[in-house]
């Protein structure tokens, strides 16, 4: 008697999805920090301690979104 194997299911290759963040609007980033360094000429209270403050805001801002610290390249676009 000839006898067949059963036929195995079709196995469709499996994907996981990853979410992955919205992307981080640069120009509202880039613009924040544009209008916190106004505001701080305004107020007559620019030092470096207030200029790194700002950026080490928008560094926290785009890792909370990104889950990572922004490049070099990143850094350098955004404030100059």
């Amino acid at each position: 008697m000839n006898q067949q194997e059963p036929a195995k299911p079709h196995l469709e290759p499996q994907t996981t999805t990853q979410q992955t963040p919205p992307p981080v609007n640069y120009l509202n980033l880039e613009q924040d920090g544009m209008n916190k360094v106004e505001e701080l000429f305004k107020t007559n209270n620019v030092n470096e301690n207030s200029l790194m403050n700002i950026i080490n805001e928008g560094n926290d801002e785009f890792k909370s979104v990104n889950g990572r610290n922004m490049t070099y390249s990143e850094m350098r676009s955004m404030f100059g």
